[in-house]
């Protein structure tokens, strides 16, 4: 169990049958599998979103929240910066959660503080080698409808294999990785970048189905987000490591 099993062949209609149906037959085959994204079509979200807690979050998030369903491309600066209060309203109307190969021990005083029912949140450590394996074990189960999952190495054709199974399984999957991985391609529904300012936990939405990009901040005084610009700073998202959000 230390790799991933090759992802299921879909064939495609046989070369006599797209002959006779046309050359439009094998992209109507793709469509009707869920294959193709479509632009701003897929915007619509057909289960819905979950209130993100920030009205200036929820105006900024296509569907006015967080989606249900699919791939959250989280890009964290470095960790333990506050990064994960962000989704507290996220994790509590979730209910249930599983937490895959967290670079710390979820803290359980905080998590209760969060509203968390504690009973409802499964902490997973796989070893390394054997973390998207679990990743995808966790989704196709589908018994929590939100897994947060520390996947660094985790490259884009992996990434589309977790992807395609939270969306069939209807579970959110917040995939945290570095910055490094910014400029690589996903097939997350949204991608944005978190940092840590001294002004508080800096929220750069640069890449999503039906987005306008645009960067935010988390005052962690009033724990309230505020718009900082329509669009995200030049290079957010682009691994710079000599560059910090102000």
């Amino acid at each position: 169990m230390s790799a991933m099993p090759p992802p299921p062949q879909s064939p495609l209609p046989p070369a006599d049958v797209a002959a006779a149906e046309g050359p439009e037959a094998p992209l109507q085959a793709l469509l009707q599998r869920g294959q193709v994204w479509r632009g701003r079509q897929a915007c619509a979200l057909p289960r819905g979103v979950w209130p993100s807690g920030q009205p200036p979050l929820d105006a900024a998030l296509p569907g006015g929240g967080w989606p249900r369903q699919g791939l959250v491309d989280c890009l964290a600066e470095g960790r333990g910066f506050g990064e994960l209060a962000l989704f507290a309203p996220l994790l509590r109307a979730a209910g249930r959660a599983c937490w895959l190969a967290p670079p710390h021990v979820p803290y359980a005083p905080a998590l209760q503080q969060w509203g968390l029912d504690l009973r409802e949140q499964l902490w997973l450590q796989p070893a390394a080698d054997e973390r998207l394996w679990a990743a995808e074990t966790v989704l196709q189960s589908g018994l929590y409808p939100l897994l947060l999952a520390w996947l660094p190495a985790a490259g884009e054709a992996a990434l589309r294999r977790l992807s395609l199974a939270a969306e069939e399984q209807g579970v959110l999957l917040l995939a945290w990785r570095g910055v490094a991985q910014a400029a690589q391609a996903c097939p997350a529904r949204l991608r944005l970048r978190l940092a840590g300012t001294s002004a508080g936990l800096r929220i750069d939405l640069f890449k999503g189905r039906g987005l306008q990009p645009r960067s935010l901040l988390l005052s962690p005084e009033s724990a309230d987000v505020v718009a900082l610009s329509a669009r995200p700073a030049a290079g957010a998202g682009v691994p710079d490591a000599a560059r910090h959000a102000a």
